[in-house]
C-alpha cells in the first residue's frame, strides 16, 4: 500500500461517507426483537 499525500485529491478519495444509512439494521434488529417477544408472550399464554 502506497501512501498518498496530503492533498485535496487524496483527502476527497480517502474519506469515508458520513452519510452511509444504518437504520435498516437497526430497522431489521427491532423487528426480530419484537417477533421474538410476540412469539414468547404467546408461548407463555397458550402454556397456562
Amino acid at each position: 500500500m502506497t501512501l498518498m499525500p496530503d492533498n485535496k485529491h487524496g483527502r476527497r478519495i480517502s474519506t469515508y461517507p458520513e452519510n452511509t444509512n444504518y437504520a435498516l439494521y437497526e430497522l431489521i434488529w427491532a423487528l426480530g426483537l419484537v417477533a421474538f417477544c410476540i412469539f414468547a408472550a404467546m408461548a407463555l399464554i397458550s402454556h397456562s
